[in-house]
């Protein structure tokens, strides 16, 4: 009788741990899945971000070129107006041909 309490009690034992194990198991399953769930989650969101990070840039990208651009644009206005006048200003400086002054007599004073 004392061997079948012993036994009794290690059967008892042994199907605590067994059952024990299983509800660790699923415990160990149901962490991972959470686990794995939630990365997956933030692994989207990141490159949800990175195309979000992406399309910004591109067009502020965007943006600076056509500022640029339009920089570039007046610059070469400006630049083709001063060669306009300065092409005028020498027209009408031949047009004129200002009269020579006579030499003036150079002083031997020094």
């Amino acid at each position: 009788t004392e061997e079948e309490y012993i036994s009794n009690k290690l059967i008892t034992l042994l199907q605590n741990c067994k059952a024990e194990k299983e509800r660790l198991a699923l415990q160990i399953e149901q962490e991972e899945e959470y686990l794995t769930n939630t990365l997956q989650k933030k692994l989207e969101q990141l490159r949800k971000e990175k195309v979000d990070i992406e399309n910004q840039m591109e067009q502020e990208q965007e943006y600076i070129v056509n500022r640029l651009q339009t920089q570039l644009d007046e610059t070469r206005k400006e630049k083709d107006a001063l060669e306009r006048k300065i092409e005028e200003f020498s027209k009408q400086a031949s047009e004129r041909s200002l009269p020579t002054s006579p030499a003036l007599p150079r002083s031997n004073s020094l």
